[in-house]
């Protein structure tokens, strides 16, 4: 993980967390660039199969809670991106000292995952319930939508097969998440005469609101010569 994001992030202006001893509440990944922070959390988890095909959409949501939210009480994944959110707000950050003497950071939290199963159409946004839900409750009248953005799921794979397109520009990542996170979060109503065509307008809306992020980069083709250039030791005239 943190070699793809040191490739993605390469810019010496980017500023990464401070190491430090036995840190607390550590977050997998940080990077800052001017007042835009962004949160990674790595979880590299498995869904046993029995749950998955179940079609029981609680056991599959409490699966999906305990693998990304809390357990027992200990905040993972999503449980933990909020707490570096708390400590950014609170000014008691420790990873990164300028961030306790300023406000107004846009903070964007993203949950990295292993498997490509998450990335199932509507998995980010019923993860985007918890996660605003836990941190609306805990920052109380501190939550800015305006600088706490929503979170956003994505798989580690889909980061290398866009790696040249997000090394080309500094601001390529950013803007894939804010595509993303306005898809997302936007549903505008049907406005139709035909209510069976209205239907169809509202249910194909919904379907792009609820795609996971590995679907937002429209017309992007990995290069080819990349790969050839991979395989030139055992490609032959």
């Amino acid at each position: 993980m943190k070699r793809i994001l040191d490739q993605i992030f390469w810019q010496p202006y980017f500023i990464k967390k401070k190491e430090i001893e036995n840190g607390k509440n550590e977050p997998d990944y940080y990077v800052r660039h001017n007042n835009v922070i962004l949160l990674f959390e790595n979880k590299d988890v498995l869904i046993a199969k029995e749950i998955k095909s179940s079609g029981d959409i609680e056991k599959i949501e409490s699966a999906l809670k305990i693998k990304f939210l809390e357990t027992d009480g200990r905040p993972i994944g999503i449980g933990q991106l909020v707490t570096s959110i708390l400590q950014i707000i609170g000014n008691c950050f420790p990873y990164d000292e300028y961030v306790n003497t300023k406000k107004s950071f846009k903070i964007y939290p993203i949950l990295l995952v292993q498997d490509r199963i998450f990335e199932t159409p509507g998995i980010n946004y019923r993860m985007n319930q918890w996660y605003e839900n836990m941190v609306k409750e805990r920052l109380e009248e501190n939550y800015n939508p305006n600088l706490i953005k929503p979170l956003t799921v994505i798989n580690i794979d889909i980061l290398i097969y866009w790696m040249p397109y997000l090394v080309e520009k500094d601001s390529n990542f950013k803007k894939i998440i804010d595509d993303h996170l306005k898809l997302m979060t936007t549903f505008k109503k049907p406005n139709h005469s035909d209510p069976e065509v209205a239907k169809q307008i509202a249910l194909k809306r919904f379907s792009t609101q609820i795609f996971p992020i590995s679907q937002r980069l429209n017309g992007y083709k990995f290069p080819v010569s990349l790969l050839i250039e991979k395989f030139d030791d055992i490609i032959t005239d």
